[in-house]
């Protein structure tokens, strides 16, 4: 995980916000021997799931099982740019796994204690060190609070 993701993620562990950690590429990496492909400090976190999909192998697998079914100049529109239908198929077998794990851990039960939600969320407003943005962030912050609460994830 690059730096800026570590950042987004961990922020999201203190509002215990329900995280998916997507891995689509199939370098090994990590320290963690056969456990997820990363540092071992990104792992073990609760209501997160992992889905770790070698997306260059899944592309070549599905591109070959079409091979046999296809027409030649077989494409869809896709975004205002051609994509074949093999990317396509792909994409969207990536983005079930990811819906099912986000649909997963969202059900998972919060594990912030419903008295610490406020004070918690009043820090997270703080902490980027946003020199005269504290005020705005904080009310945003409420109003995500909220939503969360109204939503039953925390």
């Amino acid at each position: 995980m690059d730096s800026g993701t570590v950042i987004e993620f961990m922020f999201a562990k203190f509002a215990d916000i329900p995280s998916v950690v997507l891995r689509s590429d199939l370098r090994g990496a990590g320290d963690q021997g056969k456990g997820d492909p990363w540092n071992l400090m990104a792992s073990f976190y609760p209501r997160t799931a992992t889905v770790v999909v070698p997306s260059l192998i899944r592309y070549r697998t599905l591109q070959k099982k079409r091979r046999g079914n296809r027409a030649p100049g077989d494409v869809v529109h896709l975004a205002g740019q051609h994509a074949s239908a093999t990317a396509t198929l792909a994409c969207d077998q990536l983005a079930t796994s990811v819906v099912r794990a986000l649909n997963k851990v969202a059900a998972l039960e919060p594990v912030m204690p419903r008295h610490l939600q406020e004070e918690v969320y009043h820090w997270l407003s703080r902490m980027p060190g946003l020199r005269g943005k504290e005020r705005a962030l904080r009310k945003e912050l409420e109003r995500v609070l909220e939503r969360k609460v109204e939503r039953g994830l925390l």
